[in-house]
Protein backbone atom coordinates (compact mmCIF):
# COMPACT_ATOMS: atom_id res chain seq x y z
CA UNK A 1 0.00 0.00 0.00
CA UNK A 2 1.16 3.25 -0.96
CA UNK A 3 1.72 6.33 1.86
CA UNK A 4 2.33 10.04 1.33
CA UNK A 5 2.10 12.96 3.44
CA UNK A 6 -0.19 16.24 1.60
CA UNK A 7 1.49 19.70 1.78
CA UNK A 8 1.64 21.00 5.56
CA UNK A 9 -0.33 23.70 7.35
CA UNK A 10 1.14 26.12 9.47
CA UNK A 11 -0.31 27.69 12.29
CA UNK A 12 0.55 30.10 14.36
CA UNK A 13 -1.08 31.79 17.58
CA UNK A 14 -0.93 30.70 21.33
CA UNK A 15 -4.23 28.94 20.53
CA UNK A 16 -5.72 29.94 23.86
CA UNK A 17 -8.69 30.49 22.36
CA UNK A 18 -10.80 29.50 19.41
CA UNK A 19 -13.09 31.81 17.21
CA UNK A 20 -16.01 32.75 18.71
CA UNK A 21 -15.49 30.23 22.15
CA UNK A 22 -14.08 31.41 25.24
CA UNK A 23 -12.44 28.61 27.53
CA UNK A 24 -14.74 27.87 30.57
CA UNK A 25 -13.65 26.57 33.73
CA UNK A 26 -14.36 22.92 34.55
CA UNK A 27 -15.26 21.44 37.80
CA UNK A 28 -12.34 18.73 38.65
CA UNK A 29 -15.80 16.62 39.23
CA UNK A 30 -14.79 13.23 37.65
CA UNK A 31 -17.21 10.20 37.32
CA UNK A 32 -15.30 6.93 36.85
CA UNK A 33 -16.93 4.25 35.01
CA UNK A 34 -15.87 0.42 34.67
CA UNK A 35 -12.84 -0.78 32.42
CA UNK A 36 -13.16 -0.11 28.93
CA UNK A 37 -15.82 2.50 29.59
CA UNK A 38 -15.97 6.04 28.51
CA UNK A 39 -15.84 8.48 32.25
CA UNK A 40 -16.15 12.08 31.62
CA UNK A 41 -16.58 15.20 32.77
CA UNK A 42 -18.77 18.19 33.10
CA UNK A 43 -21.38 16.63 30.73
CA UNK A 44 -22.98 13.35 29.50
CA UNK A 45 -21.62 11.17 26.88
CA UNK A 46 -23.51 11.10 23.51
CA UNK A 47 -23.14 10.84 19.55
CA UNK A 48 -24.83 13.96 18.22
CA UNK A 49 -27.54 13.21 15.59
CA UNK A 50 -25.94 13.85 12.28
CA UNK A 51 -22.74 13.44 11.64
CA UNK A 52 -20.31 14.92 13.43
CA UNK A 53 -16.01 15.00 13.79
CA UNK A 54 -14.36 13.32 16.08
CA UNK A 55 -10.27 13.48 16.91
CA UNK A 56 -9.01 10.41 18.45
CA UNK A 57 -5.37 9.69 20.07
CA UNK A 58 -3.77 8.07 22.39
CA UNK A 59 -2.60 9.37 26.24
CA UNK A 60 1.32 9.81 24.96
CA UNK A 61 3.20 8.88 28.49
CA UNK A 62 6.53 9.70 28.27
CA UNK A 63 5.75 12.90 26.04
CA UNK A 64 2.45 14.18 27.56
CA UNK A 65 4.32 14.76 30.87
CA UNK A 66 7.76 16.13 32.44
CA UNK A 67 9.21 15.29 35.56
CA UNK A 68 9.62 18.49 37.83
CA UNK A 69 12.61 19.86 39.64
CA UNK A 70 11.16 18.58 42.37
CA UNK A 71 10.74 15.07 40.75
CA UNK A 72 7.02 15.37 40.44
CA UNK A 73 5.16 14.67 37.03
CA UNK A 74 3.14 17.36 35.15
CA UNK A 75 1.43 18.02 32.06
CA UNK A 76 4.04 19.05 29.33
CA UNK A 77 2.87 21.83 27.56
CA UNK A 78 5.47 21.47 24.98
CA UNK A 79 3.87 17.66 24.26
CA UNK A 80 2.19 15.95 21.33
CA UNK A 81 -1.52 16.28 22.71
CA UNK A 82 -1.01 19.79 24.49
CA UNK A 83 0.28 21.34 20.83
CA UNK A 84 -1.99 20.12 18.63
CA UNK A 85 -4.99 21.73 20.81
CA UNK A 86 -2.80 25.04 20.76
CA UNK A 87 -2.09 24.76 17.20
CA UNK A 88 -4.25 23.10 15.02
CA UNK A 89 -7.27 22.08 16.98
CA UNK A 90 -10.76 22.39 14.24
CA UNK A 91 -13.28 24.71 14.98
CA UNK A 92 -15.79 22.07 13.99
CA UNK A 93 -14.52 19.30 15.74
CA UNK A 94 -17.22 18.07 18.48
CA UNK A 95 -14.80 16.50 20.68
CA UNK A 96 -11.52 14.54 21.50
CA UNK A 97 -11.43 11.06 22.56
CA UNK A 98 -8.33 10.81 24.38
CA UNK A 99 -7.38 6.89 24.97
CA UNK A 100 -5.09 5.46 27.60
CA UNK A 101 -4.20 1.28 27.71
CA UNK A 102 -5.11 1.12 31.36
CA UNK A 103 -6.47 -1.54 32.79
CA UNK A 104 -7.93 0.49 35.54
CA UNK A 105 -8.25 4.23 36.48
CA UNK A 106 -5.71 6.05 35.24
CA UNK A 107 -5.27 9.56 37.08
CA UNK A 108 -2.91 11.05 34.47
CA UNK A 109 -5.92 10.18 31.95
CA UNK A 110 -7.61 12.63 34.17
CA UNK A 111 -4.99 15.04 34.74
CA UNK A 112 -4.86 15.71 31.10
CA UNK A 113 -8.54 15.70 30.42
CA UNK A 114 -8.75 18.57 33.12
CA UNK A 115 -5.97 20.50 31.45
CA UNK A 116 -6.69 20.65 28.26
CA UNK A 117 -10.38 21.43 29.41
CA UNK A 118 -9.10 24.22 31.44
CA UNK A 119 -6.67 25.49 28.76
CA UNK A 120 -8.57 25.42 25.88
CA UNK A 121 -12.06 24.95 26.40
CA UNK A 122 -12.18 21.99 24.46
CA UNK A 123 -14.14 18.91 24.95
CA UNK A 124 -12.63 15.50 25.89
CA UNK A 125 -13.65 12.22 26.32
CA UNK A 126 -11.24 9.55 28.15
CA UNK A 127 -11.39 5.94 27.63
CA UNK A 128 -10.11 3.48 29.33
CA UNK A 129 -9.11 0.60 26.70
CA UNK A 130 -8.43 -2.29 28.92
CA UNK A 131 -5.52 -3.25 26.95
CA UNK A 132 -3.03 -5.41 29.13
CA UNK A 133 -0.32 -5.88 26.47
CA UNK A 134 0.54 -2.23 24.45
CA UNK A 135 2.94 -4.69 22.41
CA UNK A 136 -0.03 -6.88 21.42
CA UNK A 137 -1.13 -5.57 18.00
CA UNK A 138 -4.31 -8.05 17.68
CA UNK A 139 -5.46 -7.23 20.78
CA UNK A 140 -4.68 -3.42 20.56
CA UNK A 141 -6.33 -3.50 17.18
CA UNK A 142 -9.46 -4.96 18.33
CA UNK A 143 -10.33 -2.43 20.67
CA UNK A 144 -9.60 0.16 18.75
CA UNK A 145 -11.52 -1.24 15.58
CA UNK A 146 -14.16 -1.91 18.21
CA UNK A 147 -14.18 1.77 20.16
CA UNK A 148 -14.31 2.70 15.90
CA UNK A 149 -17.33 1.15 15.02
CA UNK A 150 -19.69 3.29 17.69
CA UNK A 151 -18.76 6.12 15.96
CA UNK A 152 -18.83 4.89 12.42
CA UNK A 153 -21.80 7.95 10.81
CA UNK A 154 -19.22 10.31 11.38
CA UNK A 155 -15.93 11.80 10.25
CA UNK A 156 -12.85 10.42 12.34
CA UNK A 157 -9.57 12.20 13.00
CA UNK A 158 -6.68 9.48 13.77
CA UNK A 159 -4.08 11.69 15.35
CA UNK A 160 -0.98 9.16 14.50
CA UNK A 161 1.90 11.25 16.48
CA UNK A 162 1.14 10.08 20.18
CA UNK A 163 1.45 6.45 21.24
CA UNK A 164 3.85 3.23 20.11
CA UNK A 165 4.15 1.30 17.03
CA UNK A 166 1.74 -0.94 17.57
CA UNK A 167 -0.55 1.91 18.19
CA UNK A 168 -0.16 3.74 15.59
CA UNK A 169 -0.03 0.34 13.55
CA UNK A 170 -3.51 -0.41 14.45
CA UNK A 171 -4.82 3.39 13.38
CA UNK A 172 -3.04 2.67 10.06
CA UNK A 173 -4.76 -0.71 9.64
CA UNK A 174 -8.08 0.60 10.72
CA UNK A 175 -7.68 3.61 8.34
CA UNK A 176 -6.95 1.70 5.60
CA UNK A 177 -9.31 -1.48 6.24
CA UNK A 178 -12.70 -0.15 7.91
CA UNK A 179 -14.29 1.43 5.21
CA UNK A 180 -14.91 4.23 8.06
CA UNK A 181 -14.13 8.29 7.27
CA UNK A 182 -11.42 8.80 8.57
CA UNK A 183 -7.94 11.00 8.21
CA UNK A 184 -4.61 9.81 9.34
CA UNK A 185 -2.90 12.76 11.04
CA UNK A 186 0.77 13.70 12.02
CA UNK A 187 2.67 17.16 13.03
CA UNK A 188 5.89 18.16 13.77
CA UNK A 189 7.22 20.06 16.14
CA UNK A 190 8.84 23.85 15.52
CA UNK A 191 12.31 23.00 16.24
CA UNK A 192 11.88 20.53 12.78
CA UNK A 193 10.93 22.86 10.23
CA UNK A 194 12.78 25.02 8.58
CA UNK A 195 10.42 28.28 9.55
CA UNK A 196 10.77 27.23 13.08
CA UNK A 197 6.35 26.73 13.19
CA UNK A 198 5.04 23.58 13.87
CA UNK A 199 3.09 21.28 10.70
CA UNK A 200 -0.12 19.53 10.52
CA UNK A 201 0.44 16.38 7.94
CA UNK A 202 -2.25 14.59 7.09
CA UNK A 203 -1.08 10.93 5.94
CA UNK A 204 -2.85 9.55 2.55
CA UNK A 205 -2.87 5.49 2.38
CA UNK A 206 -4.09 3.14 0.12
CA UNK A 207 -7.31 2.02 1.24
CA UNK A 208 -9.01 -1.97 0.53
CA UNK A 209 -11.47 -1.56 -2.00
CA UNK A 210 -13.50 -4.10 0.05
CA UNK A 211 -13.87 -2.93 3.78
CA UNK A 212 -12.62 -5.55 5.99
CA UNK A 213 -15.86 -5.45 8.38
CA UNK A 214 -18.13 -5.78 5.10
CA UNK A 215 -15.97 -9.19 3.91
CA UNK A 216 -16.83 -10.74 7.24
CA UNK A 217 -20.55 -9.50 7.49
CA UNK A 218 -21.23 -11.76 4.00
CA UNK A 219 -19.59 -14.73 4.48
CA UNK A 220 -21.76 -17.11 3.89
CA UNK A 221 -19.36 -20.34 5.17
CA UNK A 222 -17.62 -19.33 8.37
CA UNK A 223 -14.90 -22.01 9.53
CA UNK A 224 -14.79 -23.48 12.84
CA UNK A 225 -12.82 -21.94 15.53
CA UNK A 226 -11.22 -24.49 17.47
CA UNK A 227 -11.95 -27.25 15.77
CA UNK A 228 -10.31 -30.89 15.87
CA UNK A 229 -7.59 -31.14 13.44
CA UNK A 230 -9.60 -33.59 10.67
CA UNK A 231 -13.31 -32.30 12.00
CA UNK A 232 -15.37 -30.55 9.05
CA UNK A 233 -16.69 -27.12 9.46
CA UNK A 234 -19.52 -25.87 10.22
CA UNK A 235 -21.97 -24.40 7.03
CA UNK A 236 -23.81 -21.06 8.40
CA UNK A 237 -27.35 -21.82 6.09
CA UNK A 238 -29.26 -18.91 5.71
CA UNK A 239 -31.18 -19.17 9.32
CA UNK A 240 -28.11 -19.58 11.01
CA UNK A 241 -26.65 -16.30 9.47
CA UNK A 242 -28.50 -13.45 11.66
CA UNK A 243 -27.71 -15.51 14.86
CA UNK A 244 -23.88 -15.14 13.76
CA UNK A 245 -24.09 -11.71 12.91
CA UNK A 246 -25.46 -11.54 16.45
CA UNK A 247 -23.01 -13.43 17.89
CA UNK A 248 -20.04 -11.25 16.43
CA UNK A 249 -21.60 -8.46 17.98
CA UNK A 250 -21.10 -10.00 21.12
CA UNK A 251 -17.85 -10.51 20.61
CA UNK A 252 -17.06 -7.23 20.26
CA UNK A 253 -18.10 -6.48 23.57
CA UNK A 254 -15.86 -8.08 25.70
CA UNK A 255 -17.85 -7.86 29.55
CA UNK A 256 -20.63 -9.18 28.18
CA UNK A 257 -22.04 -12.77 28.68
CA UNK A 258 -24.13 -15.46 26.62
CA UNK A 259 -26.49 -17.56 27.34
CA UNK A 260 -26.32 -20.17 24.16
CA UNK A 261 -29.85 -22.11 24.04
CA UNK A 262 -30.90 -24.70 21.43
CA UNK A 263 -31.28 -28.78 21.19
CA UNK A 264 -28.69 -31.21 22.13
CA UNK A 265 -26.50 -31.38 18.59
CA UNK A 266 -27.56 -27.99 17.47
CA UNK A 267 -23.97 -26.67 17.86
CA UNK A 268 -23.82 -24.60 21.05
CA UNK A 269 -20.19 -25.36 21.86
CA UNK A 270 -19.27 -24.39 17.93
CA UNK A 271 -21.35 -20.95 18.40
CA UNK A 272 -19.05 -20.80 21.74
CA UNK A 273 -15.64 -20.49 19.96
CA UNK A 274 -16.79 -18.41 17.00
CA UNK A 275 -17.47 -15.81 19.77
CA UNK A 276 -14.41 -16.67 21.51
CA UNK A 277 -12.57 -16.54 18.27
CA UNK A 278 -13.93 -12.94 17.26
CA UNK A 279 -13.15 -11.47 20.31
CA UNK A 280 -10.27 -9.58 22.05
CA UNK A 281 -9.21 -12.87 23.98
CA UNK A 282 -9.57 -15.16 21.09
CA UNK A 283 -5.77 -15.32 20.88
CA UNK A 284 -5.66 -17.32 24.43
CA UNK A 285 -7.17 -20.80 24.82
CA UNK A 286 -10.78 -21.77 24.73
CA UNK A 287 -11.89 -23.56 28.07
CA UNK A 288 -15.09 -25.35 28.15
CA UNK A 289 -16.77 -27.81 30.67
CA UNK A 290 -19.68 -30.14 30.22
CA UNK A 291 -21.29 -29.17 34.28
CA UNK A 292 -23.83 -32.18 34.29
CA UNK A 293 -20.63 -34.57 33.92
CA UNK A 294 -19.94 -33.60 37.72
CA UNK A 295 -21.33 -34.16 41.52
CA UNK A 296 -21.23 -30.81 43.09
CA UNK A 297 -17.49 -31.53 44.67
CA UNK A 298 -15.84 -32.21 41.75
CA UNK A 299 -17.89 -29.23 39.57
CA UNK A 300 -16.61 -26.93 42.26
CA UNK A 301 -13.19 -28.25 42.50
CA UNK A 302 -13.35 -28.11 38.56
CA UNK A 303 -13.96 -24.67 38.46
CA UNK A 304 -12.37 -23.11 41.15
CA UNK A 305 -9.63 -25.03 42.25
CA UNK A 306 -9.05 -26.63 45.64
CA UNK A 307 -6.01 -26.81 48.35
CA UNK A 308 -4.77 -30.03 49.82
CA UNK A 309 -7.27 -31.63 52.10
CA UNK A 310 -10.29 -29.39 50.90
CA UNK A 311 -12.18 -33.45 50.45
CA UNK A 312 -11.13 -36.82 50.59
CA UNK A 313 -8.91 -37.67 48.08
CA UNK A 314 -7.37 -33.89 47.35
CA UNK A 315 -3.46 -34.39 48.24
CA UNK A 316 -2.27 -31.88 46.03
CA UNK A 317 -3.73 -28.03 45.09
CA UNK A 318 -5.73 -27.93 41.96
CA UNK A 319 -6.08 -24.40 39.98
CA UNK A 320 -9.72 -24.19 38.91
CA UNK A 321 -10.92 -23.38 35.67
CA UNK A 322 -11.76 -19.54 36.30
CA UNK A 323 -8.05 -19.36 37.13
CA UNK A 324 -6.69 -21.12 34.13
CA UNK A 325 -8.98 -18.83 31.90
CA UNK A 326 -8.45 -15.71 33.38
CA UNK A 327 -8.30 -13.08 30.78
CA UNK A 328 -10.26 -15.58 28.02
CA UNK A 329 -13.36 -17.51 27.84
CA UNK A 330 -15.19 -20.51 29.94
CA UNK A 331 -17.78 -22.14 28.54
CA UNK A 332 -20.51 -23.40 30.65
CA UNK A 333 -22.34 -26.34 28.78
CA UNK A 334 -25.62 -27.82 30.27
CA UNK A 335 -25.52 -24.99 32.93
CA UNK A 336 -29.37 -25.84 33.82
CA UNK A 337 -28.47 -29.08 34.96
CA UNK A 338 -26.37 -27.69 38.23
CA UNK A 339 -27.37 -28.10 41.79
CA UNK A 340 -28.91 -24.90 43.54
CA UNK A 341 -25.65 -25.23 45.79
CA UNK A 342 -23.49 -24.49 42.35
CA UNK A 343 -26.02 -22.30 41.31
CA UNK A 344 -25.24 -20.19 44.70
CA UNK A 345 -21.36 -20.09 44.09
CA UNK A 346 -21.40 -19.14 40.20
CA UNK A 347 -23.80 -16.39 41.08
CA UNK A 348 -20.97 -15.10 43.51
CA UNK A 349 -18.31 -15.41 40.77
CA UNK A 350 -20.34 -13.78 38.19
CA UNK A 351 -21.50 -10.79 41.11
CA UNK A 352 -18.10 -10.33 42.70
CA UNK A 353 -15.37 -11.43 39.94
CA UNK A 354 -13.58 -13.69 42.40
CA UNK A 355 -13.69 -17.20 43.77
CA UNK A 356 -11.94 -19.21 46.70
CA UNK A 357 -10.37 -22.42 46.14
CA UNK A 358 -12.22 -25.44 47.72
CA UNK A 359 -10.52 -25.29 51.20
CA UNK A 360 -9.61 -22.06 51.73
CA UNK A 361 -10.53 -18.79 52.60
CA UNK A 362 -7.86 -16.82 50.11
CA UNK A 363 -9.54 -14.81 47.40
CA UNK A 364 -8.71 -14.71 44.34
CA UNK A 365 -9.57 -12.30 41.63
CA UNK A 366 -10.63 -13.72 38.11
CA UNK A 367 -11.39 -11.78 34.48
CA UNK A 368 -13.11 -14.36 32.99
CA UNK A 369 -15.93 -13.96 30.23
CA UNK A 370 -18.70 -16.34 30.57
CA UNK A 371 -20.14 -18.39 27.66
CA UNK A 372 -23.56 -20.83 29.50
CA UNK A 373 -25.57 -23.21 27.08
CA UNK A 374 -28.58 -25.32 27.79
CA UNK A 375 -30.95 -27.40 26.07
CA UNK A 376 -33.56 -26.81 28.96
CA UNK A 377 -35.68 -23.88 29.42
CA UNK A 378 -34.17 -22.18 32.01
CA UNK A 379 -37.01 -19.56 32.15
CA UNK A 380 -39.71 -22.11 32.96
CA UNK A 381 -36.76 -23.99 35.48
CA UNK A 382 -37.00 -20.51 37.40
CA UNK A 383 -40.51 -20.26 37.31
CA UNK A 384 -40.76 -23.54 38.96
CA UNK A 385 -37.58 -23.26 41.35
CA UNK A 386 -35.49 -25.37 40.00
CA UNK A 387 -33.21 -22.42 38.55
CA UNK A 388 -32.48 -19.08 40.16
CA UNK A 389 -33.55 -15.68 37.98
CA UNK A 390 -31.08 -14.00 39.43
CA UNK A 391 -28.20 -16.54 38.35
CA UNK A 392 -30.47 -16.43 34.66
CA UNK A 393 -30.60 -12.64 34.27
CA UNK A 394 -26.37 -13.21 35.17
CA UNK A 395 -26.01 -15.60 32.11
CA UNK A 396 -28.61 -14.05 29.64
CA UNK A 397 -27.09 -10.61 29.17
CA UNK A 398 -27.18 -11.53 25.65
CA UNK A 399 -29.01 -15.02 24.52
CA UNK A 400 -28.67 -16.84 21.42
CA UNK A 401 -30.68 -19.05 20.11
CA UNK A 402 -30.17 -21.91 17.84
CA UNK A 403 -33.09 -23.79 15.87
CA UNK A 404 -33.21 -27.27 15.19
CA UNK A 405 -32.21 -29.31 11.78
CA UNK A 406 -35.93 -29.86 11.69
CA UNK A 407 -37.22 -26.11 12.37
CA UNK A 408 -34.22 -25.27 9.55
CA UNK A 409 -36.15 -26.56 7.09
CA UNK A 410 -35.92 -29.54 4.12
CA UNK A 411 -33.28 -27.12 2.10
CA UNK A 412 -30.81 -26.45 4.44
CA UNK A 413 -31.20 -30.04 5.60
CA UNK A 414 -29.88 -31.01 2.11
CA UNK A 415 -27.60 -28.17 1.89
CA UNK A 416 -25.99 -29.11 5.36
CA UNK A 417 -25.85 -32.91 3.76
CA UNK A 418 -24.44 -32.36 1.12
CA UNK A 419 -21.54 -30.00 2.71
CA UNK A 420 -21.02 -32.59 5.08
CA UNK A 421 -20.28 -35.41 2.71
CA UNK A 422 -18.07 -33.22 0.42
CA UNK A 423 -16.18 -32.01 4.06
CA UNK A 424 -15.95 -35.15 5.53
CA UNK A 425 -14.40 -37.12 2.03
CA UNK A 426 -12.02 -34.43 2.37
CA UNK A 427 -11.03 -34.28 6.17
CA UNK A 428 -11.24 -38.06 7.20
CA UNK A 429 -11.11 -40.18 4.13
CA UNK A 430 -9.55 -38.31 1.00
CA UNK A 431 -8.27 -41.67 0.65
CA UNK A 432 -12.18 -42.54 -0.91
CA UNK A 433 -14.02 -41.22 -3.56
CA UNK A 434 -16.98 -38.89 -2.45
CA UNK A 435 -19.91 -40.61 -1.65
CA UNK A 436 -23.46 -40.02 -3.14
CA UNK A 437 -27.23 -40.62 -2.47
CA UNK A 438 -29.38 -42.48 -4.42
CA UNK A 439 -33.10 -40.80 -4.44
CA UNK A 440 -35.00 -42.82 -2.51
CA UNK A 441 -31.90 -42.04 0.52
CA UNK A 442 -32.62 -38.49 0.39
CA UNK A 443 -36.23 -38.68 0.29
CA UNK A 444 -36.25 -41.01 3.61
CA UNK A 445 -33.23 -38.42 5.16
CA UNK A 446 -35.66 -35.00 3.96
CA UNK A 447 -38.39 -36.71 5.76
CA UNK A 448 -36.70 -38.01 8.81
CA UNK A 449 -36.51 -35.57 11.74
CA UNK A 450 -32.74 -35.81 12.79
CA UNK A 451 -33.71 -35.77 16.50
CA UNK A 452 -29.57 -35.30 17.19
CA UNK A 453 -29.81 -32.46 14.69
CA UNK A 454 -26.15 -31.71 13.57
CA UNK A 455 -24.39 -34.18 15.57
CA UNK A 456 -26.36 -37.08 14.56
CA UNK A 457 -26.16 -36.22 11.13
CA UNK A 458 -22.47 -35.74 10.97
CA UNK A 459 -22.39 -39.23 12.75
CA UNK A 460 -24.41 -40.67 9.86
CA UNK A 461 -22.46 -39.13 7.27
CA UNK A 462 -19.50 -40.96 9.00
CA UNK A 463 -21.12 -44.55 8.83
CA UNK A 464 -21.67 -44.20 5.77
CA UNK A 465 -18.00 -43.63 4.55
CA UNK A 466 -17.30 -46.23 6.70
CA UNK A 467 -19.29 -49.13 5.57
CA UNK A 468 -20.42 -47.79 1.68
CA UNK A 469 -18.32 -47.43 -1.50
CA UNK A 470 -19.80 -45.28 -4.18
CA UNK A 471 -23.45 -44.76 -4.27
CA UNK A 472 -25.65 -45.39 -0.39
CA UNK A 473 -28.54 -46.92 -0.51
CA UNK A 474 -32.01 -47.60 1.71
CA UNK A 475 -30.03 -50.75 3.40
CA UNK A 476 -27.20 -48.95 4.06
CA UNK A 477 -28.94 -46.03 6.57
CA UNK A 478 -29.30 -46.87 10.20
CA UNK A 479 -32.85 -48.97 11.17
CA UNK A 480 -34.02 -46.41 13.36
CA UNK A 481 -33.91 -43.67 9.78
CA UNK A 482 -35.16 -46.13 7.99
CA UNK A 483 -38.09 -47.34 10.19
CA UNK A 484 -38.33 -44.55 12.75
CA UNK A 485 -40.70 -46.97 14.98
CA UNK A 486 -38.56 -49.60 15.28
CA UNK A 487 -37.18 -50.29 18.88
CA UNK A 488 -33.22 -49.68 18.30
CA UNK A 489 -31.69 -51.49 21.23
CA UNK A 490 -29.39 -53.79 22.15
CA UNK A 491 -30.82 -57.18 21.82
CA UNK A 492 -30.20 -58.62 25.34
CA UNK A 493 -34.24 -58.90 26.23
CA UNK A 494 -35.10 -60.07 23.28
CA UNK A 495 -32.51 -63.20 24.14
CA UNK A 496 -32.68 -63.40 28.07
CA UNK A 497 -35.51 -63.56 30.76
CA UNK A 498 -33.42 -61.96 33.33
CA UNK A 499 -34.48 -58.71 35.31
CA UNK A 500 -30.70 -57.00 34.66
CA UNK A 501 -31.10 -57.30 30.97
CA UNK A 502 -34.42 -56.06 31.30
CA UNK A 503 -33.22 -53.01 32.88
CA UNK A 504 -29.84 -52.29 31.24
CA UNK A 505 -32.48 -52.24 27.81
CA UNK A 506 -34.82 -49.67 29.87
CA UNK A 507 -31.62 -47.49 31.09
CA UNK A 508 -30.33 -47.61 27.71
CA UNK A 509 -33.67 -46.51 25.92
CA UNK A 510 -34.36 -43.57 28.39
CA UNK A 511 -30.44 -42.65 28.16
CA UNK A 512 -30.36 -42.91 24.20
CA UNK A 513 -33.92 -40.63 24.16
CA UNK A 514 -32.07 -37.63 26.23
CA UNK A 515 -29.22 -37.36 24.08
CA UNK A 516 -26.62 -38.91 26.90
CA UNK A 517 -27.67 -36.53 29.08
CA UNK A 518 -27.27 -38.64 32.39
CA UNK A 519 -28.43 -35.53 34.59
CA UNK A 520 -31.62 -35.69 32.54
CA UNK A 521 -31.81 -39.50 32.12
CA UNK A 522 -31.95 -40.32 35.61
CA UNK A 523 -34.39 -37.50 36.74
CA UNK A 524 -36.44 -39.22 34.28
CA UNK A 525 -35.80 -42.80 35.43
CA UNK A 526 -35.99 -41.65 39.52
CA UNK A 527 -32.50 -42.91 40.35
CA UNK A 528 -29.15 -41.30 41.07
CA UNK A 529 -26.50 -40.54 38.56
CA UNK A 530 -24.46 -42.82 40.29
CA UNK A 531 -26.94 -45.61 39.98
CA UNK A 532 -27.20 -44.39 36.46
CA UNK A 533 -23.52 -45.00 35.67
CA UNK A 534 -23.30 -48.57 37.16
CA UNK A 535 -26.08 -49.92 35.32
CA UNK A 536 -24.25 -48.25 32.18
CA UNK A 537 -20.82 -49.87 33.43
CA UNK A 538 -22.50 -53.28 33.68
CA UNK A 539 -23.76 -52.95 30.07
CA UNK A 540 -20.05 -51.93 28.81
CA UNK A 541 -21.51 -48.42 27.68
CA UNK A 542 -20.30 -45.12 28.00
CA UNK A 543 -23.14 -42.02 28.01
CA UNK A 544 -21.01 -40.50 24.79
CA UNK A 545 -21.98 -44.14 22.91
CA UNK A 546 -25.97 -43.42 23.66
CA UNK A 547 -25.44 -39.57 21.76
CA UNK A 548 -27.17 -39.80 18.06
Amino acid sequence: MGVSCSSPQSFAGDGLTRRGHVPRPYSALVFLFPPGRVFFTGKPIFHPPGMARFLFSWLAYNNDFRSTPEGQRTVNDDGPTVNYHRHFWEEDTEAHVLLSAGTGEDPRLVYLQNHLEVTFGHPIRPVLMDVDDILDLPLVRQKVETLLLGYREHELDLFFSPGNSIMQLSWYLCHTQLGLKTRLIQTRHGRDTRDGRPEKLFIHAERDPVPRQLTLSTLAHLPAPGAEPGEPDHLITDSLQPIYRRARQLAQTDKVGGLLTGDSGTGKEHLAQYIHRQSVRGRRRFYAVNCAAYSDELLGSELFGHVPGAYTGAQQARIGLFEQASGSTLFLDEIGDISPFMQQSLLRVLQEGEIKPLGSNEVRKVNVRILAATNRNLRNACREGHFRWDLYYRLAEVELHLPSLQERGAEEKRQLMAHLLRATQQALFPEKAPLSLSPDVWDCLMQYPFPGNVREMQSLVKHLYVFVEGVARLADLPPRMVHPGLDDLPPASARSLQLDALVQDHVTRVLRHFQGNVTQASQALGITRTTLRNHLQKAGLRPEDLRS
